[in-house]
């Protein structure tokens, strides 16, 4: 999970919510101009990455997500339109081929034991193995434990992904400084500035 930096809402999101006063998140399909602006600012912020898996996203790939339940029987539906708590999330639907995984997993669930990608410490909760599995850095580190069961971070589907982007990095012909490069490379902003999936595996193993 990495670290979020939370940019300024879009000033059409903003203008939205100020010109329509009670206004719910479901009534942005009614203004689906406005909520895909939204949806790219939240992209733009993450570098295309999933909030909680750190896969690359794109606008037809992901959805706008609540960290905190919207749902109006939710004692957080009040954070509905809440900037900060809305981030681009996976878009991957369970199916008897494809895990169930992040915020498709997570649902309308919600706890204080949750780490937040908008925690400047989240990624250090987390450490990984060269196979591609995902642990908690500490193993009585409740929290870690809690948000990797219920975003599914371990699924095996995350575990082959992870492990094809550390692969190039175990070549045995290469040097220190050559994977140092690698990695300086793999870890900077594409044009456009995305960023490459699983940027703290990366981090963190090499």
């Amino acid at each position: 999970m990495k670290h979020i930096v939370k940019h300024a809402e879009p000033h059409a999101f903003s203008a939205w919510k100020s010109s329509r006063p009670g206004a719910v998140y479901n009534d942005l399909k009614h203004a689906p101009d406005v909520k895909a602006d939204l949806k790219r600012s939240l992209l733009s912020e993450q570098g295309c990455l999933c909030c909680y898996c750190e896969r690359t996203i794109s606008e037809g790939t992901s959805h706008i997500e609540h960290f905190k339940p919207k749902d109006s029987h939710q004692p957080y539906a009040d954070l509905q339109l809440d900037y900060g708590n809305l981030h681009a999330c996976c878009n991957l639907e369970p199916t008897s081929t494809t895990p169930n995984i992040c915020g498709v997993k997570k649902g309308n669930v919600y706890s204080p034991s949750l780490i937040s990608p908008l925690e400047v410490d989240c990624a250090s909760h987390f450490a990984y193995g060269y196979d591609g599995s995902i642990r908690p850095s500490d193993a009585h580190d409740t929290r870690a434990v809690y948000t990797i069961s219920l975003l599914g971070l371990n699924d095996a589907f995350l575990q082959a992904l992870r492990k094809s982007a550390i692969e190039p990095f175990l070549d045995d012909t290469l040097t220190a400084e050559e994977i140092e490069t690698m990695k300086e490379d793999y870890l900077s902003p594409n044009p456009g500035g995305t960023l490459n999936s699983f940027y703290s595996t990366i981090a963190s193993l090499f």
